[in-house]
């Protein structure tokens, strides 16, 4: 079996968080071909919910919190987790709060509910998080073994401090992204290539004649396991450079051309 794996994120989705029209269609195609179709993001699972149609969210897997929990295509109630950030979580959280200017801190336990450092309105809440008030946990309630990520977001400012601790937490990956103003941090050993990796060994999937879909950083290692990885316009510069093919934007639903083009040989 041959799979085609997506980041989200200016990936698959585009800088208005839709899939295009064109990518749709090519998906569905694809999975009636055969392809196993998966989404590798550092999203939760509550913001792929929110930004796909339940109708194409239903042919992926969803690999999600940079490869933490794992969601099989129409059994979202039954996530496998990876791994947890465990007993240093609240020494590291502390450290994290001092950082100036006070970053936008998000604990996520298993992509529904998380807990934040802010004070966030409703409206807040769905803009920033896609979730709901009851999805939200006191900082004083969160337990270290269910945390699967801390997302240290910068707000437009480099995080270059936060980067300095990782030299003290060996059980941690810290995974920079968006010009280092954001860094997601989760258990070492565990990213997105990992967990494809482990999901390939069980279900047989071909990576070397599978695809890979991303634009940045986070996106490197998944990259570089499959044998065709597809690095978008939009995308990383140094990512380009490896890469085996370089599509246009995600804005020009460039995915959809390539699947329907080099893929499917429409």
């Amino acid at each position: 079996m041959k799979a085609l794996i997506f980041d989200l994120d200016d990936t698959l989705l585009n800088s208005q968080k839709r899939i295009g029209e064109k990518t749709k269609r090519a998906l569905v195609v694809c999975n009636n071909a055969g392809y196993r179709l998966i989404i590798a993001t550092s999203r939760p699972i509550r913001s792929v919910q929110d930004f796909i149609d339940k109708e194409i969210l239903s042919l992926f897997t969803i690999i999600t919190l940079n490869g933490c929990v794992v969601y099989e295509p129409d059994a979202l109630e039954y996530p496998r987790t990876m791994g947890c950030l465990g007993s240093c979580f609240f020494e590291l959280l502390g450290k994290v709060m001092t950082l100036e200017p006070m970053p936008h801190i998000s604990i996520e336990i298993d992509g529904r509910k998380f807990a934040t450092n802010q004070q966030l309105s409703e409206k807040e809440l769905r803009e920033y998080h896609s979730a709901t008030p009851d999805m939200v946990i006191p900082l004083d309630k969160v337990s270290p073994e269910k945390v699967c990520k801390l997302a240290v977001d910068g707000l437009g400012h480099k995080l270059d401090a936060c980067m300095q601790f990782s030299s003290d937490y060996r059980n941690l990956r810290f995974i920079p992204a968006a010009g280092n103003t954001f860094v997601n941090i989760v258990p070492s050993g565990i990213d997105k290539s990992t967990t494809i990796l482990a999901l390939a060994e069980k279900e047989n999937i071909d990576l070397k004649n599978s695809y890979a879909f991303g634009d940045d950083f986070p996106d490197f290692e998944m990259l570089r396991i499959v044998g065709n990885s597809v690095v978008m316009g939009n995308g990383e510069e140094s990512l380009k450079r490896n890469a085996d093919f370089v599509i246009g934007h995600c804005d020009e639903d460039s995915i959809g051309t390539f699947l329907f083009e080099r893929v499917l040989g429409y």
